[in-house]
């Protein structure tokens, strides 16, 4: 798993680093964004490549990314 830190236009905001499954659609350019909730079942996103502003990846914590998403 990758921990995320989001800034989310689409999704309700986050106050804090959630953990999230990512899986990458490279040649359709998508990007799929899967959270576990607590009850088993699980909230998925998903974002084309035009959305994504910004990828920023942690110089520190190895499995940290952050994502800036267009509004």
């Amino acid at each position: 798993q990758v921990k995320l830190d989001v800034t989310l236009g689409d999704l309700t905001k986050i106050g804090k680093s959630q953990k999230y499954t990512l899986s990458v659609d490279v040649e359709g350019g998508k990007l799929v964004v899967l959270k576990k909730q607590k009850d088993s079942q699980e909230d998925w996103n998903t974002f084309t490549h035009d959305k994504i502003r910004q990828l920023i990846k942690s110089q520190r914590v190895q499995n940290k990314l952050g994502i800036v998403f267009e509004k």
